[in-house]
C-alpha cells in the first residue's frame, strides 16, 4: 500500500513492533473488504468467488501462526529457500490461471 513505509516508520516511534504489525493488518483487512464490497456491488464478483475467498481467509490465521513457529525452528538458509519455493509456486499458479 502506498505510504505504508512512512506510516510504519512513524508508528514505530510511538508503538511497539507488535502494535505496528497489528495496525498494518487492520488497515489491510479494511482495504480488502472495502475493495471486495465495491467489486461485489458492481456485479463483478460472484457468490462462488465469495465462498472461495471466505475459505482462503479462514485458513490464513492458522497458517500464519503455525508457519511462524515452523520457520522459527528452521535455519535462516532453509527458511529463505522455503520462502522462494512458495513464491515461485504462487507465480506459477497465478500464471497458469491467468495465462492459460
Amino acid at each position: 500500500m502506498p505510504g505504508s513505509d512512512m506510516r510504519n516508520n512513524y508508528l514505530r516511534t510511538i508503538l511497539s513492533e507488535v502494535s505496528v504489525r497489528a495496525v498494518g493488518s487492520v488497515i489491510g483487512i479494511v482495504n480488502f473488504f472495502t475493495a471486495g464490497s465495491i467489486i461485489f456491488l458492481h456485479n463483478k464478483l460472484t457468490f462462488r468467488e465469495i465462498i472461495f475467498i471466505i475459505t482462503i481467509v479462514s485458513l490464513l490465521l492458522p497458517v500464519q501462526v503455525y508457519g511462524k513457529i515452523f520457520l522459527d525452528k528452521m535455519t535462516d538458509k532453509h527458511a529463505k529457500i522455503t520462502a522462494v519455493i512458495f513464491l515461485l509456486l504462487g507465480v506459477i499458479l497465478l500464471s497458469y490461471k491467468y495465462l492459460l
